[in-house]
């Protein structure tokens, strides 16, 4: 139940079920509870003063905040100028969220309290996805079956990087069954057969490994049917894509510096570079196939499920119009929401252990959500819910880091602008990009490297 909510959306009526949802996030309450007083034992929250003023910072912020924001100032100063710049666009984008949900409750014969909740957002944002671009996203995810997307998906990034990933049928190497395993290759004349190494730091070759993990980014269309990839959450598939490659390729001296240990809020620059291709319309129909297609199974299956006639084997024409044109859809409402969950990563990573154990993070993430993202919270429930928990991000090396997925995006934007608009699939580009900006990993300045991808400042 969780999962879809948070993958589709509910309208939950029945007070069965909303209960449900409460006791979920009542749990939710509990966990953060329990995540306040592991993160204030560990010291992660609140480190020792002394040991700042030994590594010449000021405080925990400073010691996390690296690369070109060079100041916790600066990345504070850089969330607010967002938030303010987006406030205009993120309220009329509620306004047609709170407009949907009355005629919608007008439907049902119920009040409408003029309120838009937190909850409410992926429901009517699926409603207003379909209103104004005529778009299904549930039948744009039965193009994208996992299987034939992600062998489709390596194959496009393979050929343009200079790859090959040849699928090795033996299991020795799979930890699960359902674990697939690739050996990796260079393709150019110079370098064809060549394996993938890396340095450790004896000073030894050993094969560089990465894993991807797409479980949590594939709902199922049933229980019977093979996963399909939510198009919303193909962007997740990507951006694991896009840092697994880097990780892969990367060939500085040292492993310390390998592939996707670089600054913070350079890291994501790679991953969110290949984002750009999920809104071009040939790289779109070239991964898709509709799910009917893939086996006589499901075939049969979807014809038990559907009364129509079996759609076209690719995406037509006119739905992947409609997917690239709903780019820029809820796009206000998401970036307030990254802004928010920066701004809250940032708060709890005070320097201040006695301000740390004061805080009451229910109370202050549902105060920030009206406050950024301005969407109503309930006055009788300002301390239910906590969102906060179910990220790993706090819990991990981001802390005090979150920024960098928006403060990284205008490198990644840059370079695609600057390389590949024109054609997505320029090998030369593609070999270039490789051999500049991702085998590097951390073995220079990151500005450096840009500067020479680039031939210019970026």
């Amino acid at each position: 139940m969780y999962r879809e909510f948070k993958m589709h959306g509910l309208d939950i009526i029945d007070e069965v079920e909303r209960e449900r949802f409460k006791a979920i996030q009542e749990r939710i309450c509990s966990v953060a509870a329990e995540f306040l007083k592991i993160r204030t034992a560990s010291g992660s929250l609140a480190n020792s003063s002394v040991a700042h003023q030994n590594l010449f910072y000021p405080d925990s912020k400073s010691v996390k905040v690296k690369m070109k924001a060079k100041t916790p100032e600066v990345v504070i100063t850089f969330l607010e100028y967002l938030r303010i710049r987006l406030a205009v666009s993120g309220k009329a984008e509620i306004e047609k969220l709170k407009e949907i949900k009355r005629r919608y409750y007008e439907t049902r014969g119920q009040p409408f309290d003029g309120r838009l909740y937190p909850w409410d957002y992926a429901f009517y944002n699926r409603q207003l996805t379909t209103k104004e671009y005529s778009i299904d996203m549930k039948k744009v995810g039965e193009y994208f079956e996992v299987s034939t997307t992600v062998q489709r998906m390596l194959s496009t990034f393979e050929s343009l990087f200079g790859l090959r990933l040849q699928e090795i049928e033996s299991k020795e190497f799979a930890w699960d069954e359902s674990v697939k395993v690739y050996s990796a290759w260079y393709t150019s004349l110079s370098q064809y057969n060549s394996v993938l190494f890396v340095f450790q730091a004896d000073l030894q070759q050993t094969m560089s490994v990465t894993a991807i993990q797409l479980r949590d980014a594939v709902p199922r269309v049933s229980d019977e049917t093979e996963d399909l990839v939510d198009f919303l959450n193909m962007l997740i598939a990507i951006q694991r894509l896009g840092h697994a490659i880097h990780d892969l390729v990367s060939k500085p001296k040292y492993s310390r510096f390998h592939g996707t240990s670089v600054a913070v809020d350079f890291g994501e620059a790679p991953s969110q570079m290949l984002e750009n291709w999920r809104w071009d319309p040939a790289f779109l129909t070239g991964l898709s196939q509709h799910y009917s297609y893939t086996s006589p199974e499901h075939l049969a299956l979807w014809k038990q499920s559907s009364q129509y006639d079996q759609p076209p084997e690719q995406i037509p024409n006119d739905m992947v119009a409609g997917v690239v044109g709903s780019k820029y859809c809820s796009k206000p409402s998401f970036l307030l929401g990254q802004v928010l969950f920066a701004m809250f990563d940032i708060r709890i990573h005070l320097e201040d252990e006695g301000a740390i154990r004061k805080l009451g993070l229910t109370k202050d993430y549902n105060d920030m959500i009206e406050g950024i993202q301005m969407f109503d919270v309930s006055p009788d429930r300002v301390d239910w819910s906590s969102p906060f928990v179910l990220s790993s991000h706090l819990m991990e090396e981001y802390n005090a880091g979150y920024y960098s997925y928006l403060f990284s995006q205008v490198y990644p934007t840059d370079m695609f602008y600057s390389a590949f608009k024109g054609d997505l699939m320029n090998k030369d580009e593609g070999r270039r990009y490789r051999k500049v900006v991702l085998e590097k990993g951390w073995s220079q300045d990151e500005m450096k490297t840009l500067k020479e991808f680039l031939g210019r400042e970026p």
